[in-house]
């Protein structure tokens, strides 16, 4: 979850300001080059500050009229430019998920950064910044997370669709959602912790009560080294198993 973010070059740099460099000028030329000129736009700021108020609020549903009223534009240019950030790659929303039987879901998405280590680096922080913001460090090991997930769930051989699942009054919330297939379910919560407990999967089980056997299994990833189950399937899980294979004590 360290700032270097998934750019092999970045990886390769050793030095903390070198690296830094590295991804303030990559953001720079990709909204001045990339996103400005082959979108016509004349204002690379502009984009700038649109993609440091996602990096700000990465992994969250905010609203579209907290993020325009942030940079201070009106709503149909930020749209425009949240669109041309998602078109170049940069950020990517995941809609709410909705269930016929659920109707107090919410259906605003969350807006993820593409690389972590580059929406960190546009909100000026460190490792040590990020360690010191229970907040943030929230968001960003979310936005790690799923970073991380999304090309997996692409290579699925059958079509999968990410979600995330808010009810209106906040009383249930999960982080991420995937419907596979005949609408089969995998629910996921991100946890900076490495001692998870039965209740920090509460509302995957409430998801599970509410779906049956369209529930496959839920996950509480967590920053610990051991995968174990914590109810009928429900799992915790380190986040490194996301690349490796977990050593299981069991």
């Amino acid at each position: 979850m360290h700032k270097k973010g998934g750019f092999p070059e970045a990886l390769g740099i050793e030095g903390e300001l070198e690296r830094r460099r590295w991804l303030r000028n990559y953001l720079q030329n990709v909204l001045s080059r990339d996103a400005v000129l082959n979108w016509n736009r004349r204002n690379p700021n502009l984009a700038r500050e649109c993609f440091r108020a996602i990096a700000a609020t990465m992994a969250t549903s905010t609203t579209e009229t907290t993020l325009y009223r942030t940079i201070g534009v009106t709503r149909n240019t930020h749209l425009d430019y949240e669109r041309m950030l998602e078109e170049v790659y940069e950020i990517q929303r995941v809609r709410g998920w909705t269930a016929s039987h659920l109707s107090r879901l919410r259906t605003s998405p969350k807006r993820y950064v593409m690389d972590t280590g580059l929406g960190v680096e546009a909100l000026g922080q460190d490792v040590n910044g990020v360690l010191a913001d229970a907040d943030l460090l929230g968001k960003v090991l979310d936005n790690f997370v799923f970073s991380q997930i999304r090309p997996e769930m692409d290579e699925l051989p059958t079509p999968s669709s990410a979600y995330h699942l808010r009810e209106n009054a906040g009383r249930h919330e999960i982080d991420l959602l995937f419907e596979v297939g005949a609408r089969r379910v995998i629910a996921v919560e991100i946890m900076a912790t490495a001692a998870p407990s039965l209740d920090d999967a509460r509302h995957l089980l409430w998801l599970r009560e509410q779906l049956g056997d369209r529930f496959v299994v839920g996950a509480v990833l967590h920053t610990g080294p051991r995968p174990f189950q914590l109810a009928d399937r429900i799992l915790a899980l380190p986040i490194y198993a996301l690349w490796s294979e977990p050593h299981s004590s069991t």
